[in-house]
């Protein structure tokens, strides 16, 4: 009993710690000492805490520690150990697809294991008398990010099939799902048409800040700016504060390097110390890089000076005490860091979509 009390205590001095890297590892912590005394109801607690963080707040634990837990959570689920401590199995299916949106963005998951994911969530709402819409949702997702083009087609098919249930997401989000594809599939105009028809500023809490996002991703890798200015400017207000968004914030860099090179600059003055914030999904951090190396590349080319003087982050590889920063080196840094990513995902998925998209961006 004085264990439950410890770890009951532990578990509440945990919910009152504000979100922080100290409260992931309160989480890990909690998770430990709950294992070491075989208490499955707080093993669990910390766990679902440990998810929540990372598959839908995007804040500072790592998705593949959630996979874990998740795994854990499901296979207890399975065996009936959780039976008493008021699971809700819709909740646990919700759970895992967020995880399978998120996990392709490390390029260290196989494609087999997250073929598995996908199939036991599959599975899991076939068991629940749930149509499949939520799947294919996430094959397409995850067949985009793994350049899979034609699974992510026949996904995309079946997902816009779908009816009404539980799992269907509010308009706007089906209005993003749309725009994502739309962008990967190199059709710019249907992007833009359907996000001309999403309500600004909307009623989701998500949407149509992605959804704008994703279309100023799709003009910059589509080369088509037609009309796009004040979807651009609505779009980078939107997460002009938000960390989760970095991988965004390299494709507004990418954009004003096309029309306006010296607010690109600003941006990328502002938002460098989020490569050190909360969102640590390599294939956000590759885009951030990819973004700045276009810029730099646009800059030194435009011959308006070969440095600039900026405070930057000081945990910057490049940081400089003077304040002094050279457009050739922060270039190079840039394209460098964004290649070795490419070639990591590159390398799991078995193409060269990455590094191929990172080369014709940056030459423009």
């Amino acid at each position: 009993m004085k264990g439950k009390v410890m770890l009951n205590s532990l578990y509440r001095d945990m919910l009152e710690i504000p979100e922080s890297a100290a409260k992931v590892n309160a989480m890990k912590d909690g998770m430990r000492l709950a294992d070491q005394s075989n208490d499955a109801q707080y093993s669990y607690f910390f766990r679902r805490e440990l998810i929540d963080d990372a598959a839908y707040d995007g804040r500072f634990s790592d998705v593949r520690d959630a996979l874990g837990a998740l795994g854990w959570i499901l296979k207890k689920w399975d065996d009936g150990e959780l039976d008493n401590f008021g699971v809700d199995p819709n909740e646990l299916i919700d759970k895992e697809q967020w995880i399978c949106r998120w996990i392709t963005m490390y390029p260290d998951i196989g494609l087999p294991q997250l073929d598995n994911l996908l199939e036991d969530l599959k599975g899991r709402l076939q068991t629940a008398g749930y149509q499949l819409r939520f799947y294919y949702e996430a094959v397409m997702i995850a067949s985009l990010l793994t350049d899979q083009s034609e699974r992510a087609a026949e996904a995309y098919k079946e997902y816009r099939k779908g009816r009404m249930d539980r799992f269907l997401d509010c308009d706007d989000c089906i209005g993003c799902r749309y725009i994502k594809y739309l962008r990967y599939a190199g059709d710019h105009k249907a992007a833009f048409k359907e996000a001309a028809s999403m309500a600004y500023p909307g009623y989701c809490n998500m949407n149509p800040k992605t959804a704008y996002n994703e279309l100023v991703a799709s003009a910059v890798e589509n080369n088509d700016y037609d009309g796009m200015d004040i979807y651009q400017q609505r779009a980078y207000k939107m997460i002009a504060k938000d960390q989760y968004f970095l991988d965004f914030i390299g494709y507004h860099m990418q954009y004003y390097a096309h029309f306006n090179v010296n607010k690109g600059l600003e941006l990328y003055k502002k938002h460098l110390a989020w490569l050190n914030g909360r969102n640590r999904f390599p294939l956000s951090i590759y885009d951030f890089h990819m973004g700045a190396a276009v810029l730099f590349n646009v800059l030194d080319k435009s011959k308006q000076g070969q440095s600039f003087k900026a405070v930057l982050d000081i945990n910057f590889p490049l940081y400089n005490p003077s304040g002094i920063y050279h457009i050739e080196d922060l270039k190079r840094y840039h394209y460098e860091q964004a290649a070795v990513l490419a070639a990591q995902f590159d390398k799991r998925n078995g193409t060269d979509y990455y590094i191929n998209k990172l080369e014709r961006l940056y030459n423009g």
